[in-house]
């Protein structure tokens, strides 16, 4: 460190400056006080942001080049920096003491950044040995990356540098601010008395804060002045935050130094305490920023992570095309509840395009420029579906290499789609339930939970009140999800649509192949209106682009360029209706095997499972029903 006993002495953020400040809007070399002619003069060295001279209401512009330098006056205050909120150094001059004595007290006031409050003027109070050890603190604090070791480092300095025998006690406001809880940290006292680790005297220091914080300034208290009387002399110093979007200060943290009963603070404690905390606050705020910033970069990442994945998996068709008066019905609740941040519970056979109308009100909902998510829960094993939902810490389990966001984490402010809820495990069903009700969620690994604000729409083709019944899925949670159901009806009561439907599809599967435009012959259309579609929207489009592909680069889609599923049900609508009661039976057998079948993505095993019958007879079935 460079010793003040010469006649200039300069002022920024660069290492090569007699008094750092650790503010950004500080040039490196941003102004110099000097003694000439005897007289105190501020110059500015061209800084960025400019320098400037407050005189009782006069402000004098220090800029380098029209006014390159200003004679002090006691009691000046020199700003730099931000306008609106400079770092001020306050000027204090005594003509009985000499120059290089004056010139060190008239920059000594002011180490921190952007002062929070006035600070108190350290000349009348400190030595040069006190500001010497004050401004080594200054530099060695200002290259911490960590908060606790900023902290640690607080604590060691005062405990070198008070006077009285006391410990350090630091109080941070709860959630709630300082009426809903505080945390508390001890550090390592210096033969004080330990009074201030317990709960009751931990309350009346966070209601001394308060006051400190309504006052913006700190305070200093004779033994005995507060209700607890085992307190000795007491410093309380408020530490606050200054980065915030509204430039407003919120309160970070409070320092309380608590002497002995032998032995007790004075003026000259509290004023270098105060130009610690005032600087380790500014380093706090800067590192809180950071994180945040580290915060907002990965939750970037994983949502572009996100929406790759969505790009690569869709199928190209998301719009909500149709007419019929079962449909138009549905869109009128989903326009109803889609302005509202009110949980929706999607009903409806498998492939009735629950997710499509899902998107659809969240397109419709104030959260439209923010993420959708979806999370199909039959899709993903129970034991990784944990931290898809809510995410994980590196090295909370054996393949944990790295931190993970949640999706309830990658979708804050946005919208998560929960299908197949019907299939969440019992112990997760727990953990969506804390979701929906405190707003927050616990990674895996994680001791504290997060924030997130996450509007939910869940869906299912099960009926969620016979699992209740059942004990196969949670009472409470079933409420909570249920708060606006929307039944979405099965492509064969919607008549005329699955032609709109077709049509609308034939135009992005001519997009997604590039085969050129291709229409369907009265026979495919006939076939595609006369049957049942168990699997429904989604059956269709597997059914229309395999024929697509089928039909190679023919410009019509004839029924042979379907599957052997809708051909066949062409073929027994051309000829003439079952007349025997064993031929209708096996039609609408074959109809229910084909549709469960649909339901389980072919799966014999939990097909078998459904109809009540053993998979042997099921694959007897199918192969006499020509299925």
């Amino acid at each position: 460190m460079r010793s003040f006993d010469l006649p200039v002495v300069s002022i920024g953020r660069g290492a090569g400056a007699d008094l750092r400040i650790a503010d950004m809007r500080v040039s490196s070399l941003h102004g110099e006080i000097v003694f000439s002619a005897g007289a105190y003069k501020y110059r500015d060295l061209r800084s960025t942001n400019g320098s400037m001279v407050r005189r009782s209401k006069e402000r004098i512009v220090v800029d380098g080049t029209n006014i390159p330098e200003v004679v002090l006056h006691d009691a000046d205050e020199i700003l730099l920096g931000d306008a609106a909120n400079p770092v001020r150094l306050q000027v204090f001059i005594e003509p009985e003491q000499d120059h290089q004595d004056q010139l060190f007290k008239s920059t000594e006031t002011v180490i921190a950044s952007r002062a929070v409050a006035s600070l108190p003027s350290l000349a009348s109070s400190m030595d040069r040995k006190a500001l010497s050890s004050l401004l080594s603190f200054v530099q060695d604090v200002s290259s911490l990356q960590n908060a606790n070791e900023v902290i640690a480092k607080l604590a060691a300095f005062l405990l070198d540098n008070l006077s009285a025998a006391f410990q350090i006690v630091i109080v941070t406001p709860g959630q709630g601010g300082l009426d809903s809880g505080i945390d508390l940290e001890l550090h390592v006292d210096k033969n004080g008395p330990g009074k201030s680790s317990n709960r009751r005297a931990a309350q009346e220091l966070a209601r001394l804060l308060k006051n400190a914080e309504k006052k913006r300034t700190s305070l200093l208290l004779e033994p005995g002045s507060l209700e607890n009387k085992d307190f000795g002399s007491l410093i309380c110093v408020p530490m606050f935050d200054l980065q915030t979007a509204s430039n407003e200060s919120r309160l970070l943290a409070g320092l309380f130094a608590d002497s002995s009963s032998t032995s007790k603070f004075d003026r000259a404690d509290l004023d270098l305490t105060s130009a610690a905390c005032c600087h380790a606050s500014s380093i706090l705020a800067n590192l809180r920023l950071v994180e945040r910033l580290k915060e907002a970069e990965e939750r970037l990442a994983a949502r572009c992570e996100h929406l790759a994945g969505e790009l690569e998996r869709s199928t190209g068709g998301r719009d909500i095309v149709g007419k019929s008066p079962e449909l138009e019905e549905v869109l009128k609740q989903a326009r109803a509840v889609a302005p509202t941040g009110t949980t929706v519970l999607l009903m409806g056979e498998t492939g009735t395009g629950k997710e499509i109308l899902a998107r659809r009100i969240h397109e419709l909902s104030p959260r439209a420029g923010s993420i959708f998510a979806a999370v199909n829960c039959a899709a993903i094993p129970s034991g990784l579906l944990e931290t898809e939902l809510f995410g994980h810490l590196r090295g909370s389990f054996t393949g944990a290499v790295k931190d993970k966001k949640g999706m309830f984490e990658i979708a804050h402010n946005g919208t998560l789609f929960l299908d197949e809820i019907g299939e969440l495990p019992m112990e997760l069903q727990v953990k969506l339930l804390r979701v929906l009700q405190e707003g927050e969620v616990l990674p895996v690994g994680a001791t504290s939970p997060r924030q997130v604000d996450v509007r939910l729409i869940a869906a299912t083709n099960k009926d969620l009140a016979k699992e209740v019944e059942h004990g196969r899925f949670r009472e409470d949670l079933f409420y909570r999800v249920s708060v606006f159901p929307i039944t979405l009806p099965p492509l064969r009561q919607r008549p005329g649509d699955a032609l709109l439907i077709a049509g609308y599809y034939l135009k992005k599967l001519e997009a997604r192949h590039n085969r050129g435009p291709k229409k369907l012959s009265n026979a495919s259309k006939k076939a595609i209106s006369g049957y049942s579609w168990p699997g429904n929207i989604r059956e269709l489009f597997n059914e229309l682009e395999r024929a697509y592909l089928m039909a190679d680069r023919e410009e019509i889609i004839d029924v042979h360029h379907f599957s052997q599923n809708l051909s066949e049900n062409e073929s027994r609508h051309a000829e003439d209706k079952p007349k025997s009661l064993k031929e209708i039976l096996e039609v609408r057998e074959r109809e229910v095997i084909r549709k469960v079948l649909a339901e389980h993505n072919g799966n014999r095993t939990h097909a078998a499972r459904v109809l009540g019958i053993s998979r042997q007879a099921l694959i007897l079935k199918i192969a006499k029903l020509g299925i």
